[in-house]
């Protein structure tokens, strides 16, 4: 790689904060394909159990020969390349690995050497021009030279100085060779490691389309003429750090060990949502075999159930296993039998049970749970590693598909319990880190952010790393970027300028735009954590939480030394006792002591809170322990950010079901104090709230036991105190009626009766409303309504009741007092009971004959014209046509008189006028002799 022109020494601009440029998702730039000369072929490789090859043949032969007929490459490819189509791309030499060494401490080595290398830079320039005027003959000519040792020498007298004896052609960096038995030992072991073909998975590499940007032009993703050149230069780069770091290892003999820092402990925090919890207090980091390694340090942290790995910087992985209360060291696994290779990341598959390790751009596999080596392959020019952070990805039933980010493409690799297999290729040059999200990838490269949509194979460029473009010539800071899931389909960037200056978090969505408001970090983060709804951040010894709801710090906390943050794979589970109080039921109504023991019990059982956040440095291990969600949740006067919260809930865990049922009564509760009766409207009619709830904030009696939450006991009386306003009367009335209409509802048989009554008595002013009620919205509480609708004197309804239940005497009693004035309803119009009456005589009544003369002489003294129609009617079953008869049955004389009258008129017959005549005569001669028998038995006593 040539190096640029050293400029004139000028100011560094700062630029102002990253702007997300416009995007047209829709409006795609092709990239062209990449000449053949240059395509690279695929490097994951399948390695057996034993470290030989598991497949081979005539037909991955051939194979290869018909690839490299078609795509003639390079000489200095070809014995790398050979009889390979998916295969492990690793040096044969241990000593060409790529190692990232602590990059700290290569700056002090490389300015050490910095009068040395600068004395090379006219002549690196001059060679690096002419490189660049015939890129053919320089990649055969940096094969030659990277066939040769490059060989540095340390002094006898223990100066750390470096005796240059070859420049190397192409970037001008120095390798030093290992001693001679070193180099055949070496040579040997990689021999061993030569990985097989995967004869099953030939794949060519996928290109992105481009989104178009008016702004700032998208970042090519293809490997351009002088990709293998480049591709060289960055492996020496990489090699020349290990020779450096190699260097700075080796102790003279009069030099002394660098003297043990003092222990990190944790000094003050304050308030916030969360609180220090201690795992593991002492870290043994140093093991007499590896040289140096009183100075290692943790690199990363993972956790599985009961078991923590922590990987070091002398490339050693620590099995903890908790034991009781204790995590106790198991078991320390070397990354590399002979070489020191700082782990970078863990990635723990359990379904296959295995994990890969990335150590020095190398990609190895390891056996879950005693982290034992796997020998299934390995992948090298590795930058990272992802999972699908929502578990979404398409896998295989038997493997776990892995999102490798290398230096030349983003790799799938199905990692299987006895192969690493690669599913497909997408190119994208220099990838350092990435994040999968389902079928999208939020990837850095060494400038910038991009997402990637790796089904679709499109990129939308996004932000830059740096936030200032330096114009100068003058080396440009480096920022590591950061790249965390948020929320369901959410990503946090960190963009800056220098590490010492403030920069800024960026949330963005997977369509590529920023979807929360900017987070203000003080400087540039060390490291970061997510524990929604907040970001933690480490700035050396200070451990800062921001908020994501509105980007605000909510806690800062102080150590004596440096620390680190990172969220592990499998939460840390530890008891909290004040959340006891919070979510133990008690009941609204009435006592149950029994329950209650039970409740308690049940309750401390499940206080528990969960974190994955882990504090951690060269002395201990410890957790974030956030503050209950529910604890938290108190303090929130905003519903939104309740409905947020609501969101990220597990539903799968007891304590996610509490949490569940808490919030949205909360949320509930929340809106009625506030008013917001619309919002409240959905959250008390979709089934999630018991509605007998808010109908004992009504005060209405209610069915069945109800138990609350003791923390929203007060919140409840709140809202009790509401209950007179008419807009939240005309609320609970819509509410009733909207569980009324419902048809799932009736499967709790204490929520029916609760919801009918409470609709009964809360619509009894509205006598229209009330016969409704009682047609169609009455199902199990008939005897309660009854005694209701009496004392509230709804005798109309009360008559449909008793139709609905065949009680029919009752109900022309009810309609006979109605028209008697005996009784009063609102509702009730006089004279419609008659036909009523008549109706139910017809069809329920027509053979009774005592009721029938009841009625009809009832009917004849209101309406003499209906009461005789009613005794004229077909539909009776007895004979009542003798008017003769009839007439007998009539007292009042003068209804008699009107009766014959009505009877004359009517039917005008004059025979029948001389048998009235005769009849009423006899009526009336039988009347007197009666009166004088009466008489005169009174005189004679």
């Amino acid at each position: 790689m040539a190096k640029k022109k050293k400029q004139g020494n000028k100011s560094k601009q700062k630029g102002p904060l990253p702007q997300k440029p416009n995007v047209n998702t829709e409006d795609h730039q092709q990239v062209p394909n990449p000449p053949q000369d240059h395509l690279v072929p695929n490097d994951v490789g399948e390695v057996g159990g034993d470290g030989t090859d598991q497949e081979s043949g005539n037909e991955a032969e051939k194979q290869s020969e018909e690839y490299h007929e078609e795509v003639p490459r390079d000489e200095s490819l070809e014995n790398e390349v050979q009889d390979r189509d998916v295969q492990d791309v690793i040096e044969n030499n241990d000593d060409n690995d790529s190692v990232e060494a602590n990059k700290d401490d290569l700056d002090t080595a490389k300015n050490k050497t910095k009068e040395e290398a600068n004395g090379e830079d006219d002549t690196t320039k001059d060679d690096d021009q002419e490189n660049d005027k015939d890129p053919e003959s320089n990649q055969n000519q940096d094969t030659e030279d990277n066939k040769e040792d490059n060989v540095k020498e340390l002094n006898n007298n223990g100066d750390n100085s470096i005796t240059k004896q070859e420049k190397h052609r192409t970037n001008g960096e120095y390798e030093a060779d290992e001693t001679q038995s070193k180099s055949e030992e070496t040579a040997e072991e990689s021999k061993a490691e030569q990985p097989s073909i995967d004869t099953d998975h030939k794949q060519e590499t996928e290109h992105l389309e481009v989104s178009s940007n008016p702004i700032r032009p998208s970042i090519s993703v293809l490997s351009d003429e002088k990709g293998s050149a480049s591709e060289d230069s960055i492996i020496n780069e990489s090699k020349s750090e290990l020779h450096l770091e190699t260097l700075k290892s080796v102790s003279s003999p009069d030099s002394k060990p660098k003297p043990k820092p003092k222990p990190t402990k944790f000094i003050r925090s304050s308030p916030g949502p969360y609180k220090i919890h201690d795992i593991i207090g002492e870290l043994p980091l140093h093991n007499p075999d590896i040289n140096g390694s009183e100075n290692a340090y943790p690199t990363y942290v993972e956790k599985l159930d009961d078991h923590i790995y922590i990987g070091t910087s002398h490339g050693e992985i620590l099995h903890f296993f908790k034991i009781e209360n204790d995590f106790i060291l198991v078991s320390r696994n070397s990354f590399h039998q002979s070489r020191i290779r700082p782990i970078t990341k863990i990635l723990l598959l359990p379904k296959i049970e295995k994990a890969l390790v990335l150590a020095g751009g190398l990609l190895s596999c390891f056996l879950l749970p005693e982290f034992s080596p796997a020998n299934i392959g390995r992948v090298k020019e590795v930058n990272d590693i992802s999972l699908d952070f929502d578990n979404k990805a398409k896998n295989d039933s038997t493997g776990v598909h892995v999102t490798v980010y290398t230096k030349n493409q983003i790799r799938i690799i199905n990692v299987t319990p006895t192969a690493l297999r690669l599913v497909k290729d997408i190119a994208y040059t220099e990838s350092t880190k990435g994040l999968r999200r389902s079928e999208y990838s939020l990837v850095a490269s060494k400038e910038n952010y991009d997402l990637i949509d790796l089904e679709n194979f499109q990129k939308i460029p996004l932000f830059p790393i740096l936030t200032v473009q330096d114009e100068t010539g003058n080396e440009k800071p480096k920022l590591d970027p950061f790249i965390l899931p948020v929320w369901q389909d959410e990503f946090l960037l960190t963009c800056g300028i220098f590490k010492d200056e403030p920069s800024m978090g960026l949330v963005i969505n997977i369509n590529g735009d920023v979807s929360r408001g900017t987070i203000p970090l003080a400087k540039y983060p060390v490291s970061m954590g997510i524990n929604y709804p907040h970001v933690v951040s480490s700035f050396g010894s200070s451990v800062i939480a921001y908020s994501l709801h509105d980007q605000s710090e909510v806690q800062s906390i102080e150590f004596s030394g440096d620390v680190k943050i990172i969220n592990v794979s499998s939460a840390f589970t530890e008891p909290y006792e004040d959340l006891v109080d919070l979510i133990k039921l008690s009941p609204l109504i009435g006592e149950d002591p029994e329950r209650e023991v039970k409740e308690l019990e049940f309750v401390f059982k499940i206080s528990t809170i969960t974190t994955s956040l882990v504090c951690y440095c060269s002395n201990f291990i410890k957790i974030l322990l956030p503050q209950p969600r529910l604890i938290r949740l108190q303090t929130f006067q905003n519903v939104e950010e309740l409905e947020d919260e609501l969101k990220s809930v597990d539903g799968s865990t007891e304590l996610g079901v509490i949490e569940l049922e808490y919030i949205n009564l909360l949320i509930g509760l929340t809106h009625l104090k506030n008013k917001t009766y619309s919002q409240a409207f959905e959250i008390w009619t979709n089934g999630t709230v018991d509605p007998r709830i808010l109908i004992y904030i009504f005060k209405y009696e209610v069915y069945g036991e109800v138990w609350c939450f003791n923390g929203l006991q007060g919140l409840i009386e709140e809202v009790r105190k509401l209950i007179k306003d008419n807009k939240l009367k005309k609320f609970f009335a819509s509410f009733l009626d909207k569980w009324i209409s419902k048809e799932s509802y009736t499967e709790n048989a204490d929520i029916v009766k609760s919801v009918e009554l409470a609709n009964l008595r809360e619509s009894l002013s509205d006598n229209s409303k009330v016969l409704k009620i009682v047609e169609k919205d009455i199902s199990l509480t008939l005897p309660e309504t009854i005694v209701i609708l009496k004392d509230h004197g709804k005798h109309l309804a009360l008559a449909k009741i008793y139709m609905k239940q065949g009680k029919f005497k009752e109900v022309l009693q009810i309609y006979k007092e109605l028209e008697d004035n005996q009784k009063q309803d609102g509702s009730f119009k006089k004279g419609e009971g008659l036909t009523m009456i008549i109706d139910l005589v017809y069809k329920h009544f027509s053979d009774d004959e005592d009721l029938i003369w009841d009625i009809g002489l009832w009917l004849i003294n209101k309406k003499p014209e209906l009461g005789l129609n009613f005794f004229q009617h077909d539909g009776l079953k007895i004979n009542i046509k003798d008017e003769t008869l009839l007439i007998s049955k009539i007292d009042d004389i003068s209804l008699k008189y009107k009766y014959i009258e009505k009877l004359l008129v009517r039917l005008n017959k004059d025979k029948m006028r001389s048998n009235l005549v005769k009849n009423l005569h006899k009526t009336e001669l039988k009347s007197l002799n009666e009166r004088i028998r009466k008489y005169k038995s009174h005189t004679n006593q």
